[in-house]
């Protein structure tokens, strides 16, 4: 009873863990605000599926108000998503220098968001979640164009 209880509660991690390794690095760069880096961003794409992946690694910190106003200031002129924004705004957390935030864009419909290797939220079936989750980096109007042409091309 105990090994299959240890199996249930690891079966998500080494799934996560075996997932990651059929991600490919695409591009890196830093998003910088002003004259402060506030964080490495990272663009992967899955070797074996469509599935894509952004990590993003906080060079300080942050409180979850700037992370909701960031999803704003890059969604919010999107029509037709709100809910799917909101989302994202109610699921914002605090992070502090050196967290690792996981965006997992998978099976063409499923999000997932992991701080630091735990699953944060998810949301399974969005379509339109899917199109602009990964939006502020990679997207036609993405936060910046700079930081975009080398997640996207490569260094």
């Amino acid at each position: 009873m105990n090994k299959l209880l240890i199996l249930v509660l690891l079966f998500p991690m080494l799934v996560m863990a075996k997932m990651d390794k059929d991600f490919k690095l695409v591009g890196e760069g830093v998003l910088s605000y002003y004259f402060w880096d506030v964080y490495k961003v990272s663009y992967f794409k899955s070797i074996v599926s469509d599935d894509e992946l952004i990590k993003i690694t906080y060079l300080r910190d942050v409180e979850r108000k700037h992370s909701q106003a960031g999803w704003d200031e890059s969604l919010g002129k999107l029509k037709g998503v709100e809910k799917q924004l909101e989302w994202l705004k109610n699921n914002a957390v605090d992070v502090k220098e050196g967290d690792v935030l996981a965006i997992y864009k998978l099976n063409g419909s499923d999000v997932i968001i992991q701080k630091n290797g735990e699953t944060i939220s998810s949301k399974k079936d969005d379509k339109k979640l899917f199109s602009i989750v990964h939006s502020p980096w990679i997207g036609p109007q993405s936060v910046d164009e700079d930081l975009k042409e080398k997640l996207i091309k490569g260094n």
